[in-house]
């Protein structure tokens, strides 16, 4: 879209840094999450730098988005190992 199309850091940035703000987004992200993890992986950014990004969400955003966050993450994890 307009937002990650403007100069500035490149893509793999930008999508580590909208899983970041999605991560504690509160409940209904979850499929932004999703979407954004993918894009990050297909841009480019490994699964350790993604896991150090979902991390910080706790020291960020509280234990309840984190485990919010961890869960969805484990079923992204999950559904990529079938693939």
């Amino acid at each position: 879209g307009q937002v990650l199309s403007r100069p500035g850091p490149e893509l793999r940035e930008r999508e580590l840094c909208a899983v970041g703000i999605l991560a504690g987004g509160g409940q209904g992200t979850e499929p932004l999450l999703v979407s954004h993890l993918r894009g990050a992986l297909r841009v480019g950014a490994s699964a350790d730098e993604i896991r150090a990004v979902l991390d910080h969400t706790e020291c960020v955003h509280g234990k309840e988005a984190a485990e919010r966050t961890e869960a969805v993450y484990s079923v992204f994890e999950r559904s990529r190992n079938l693939l």
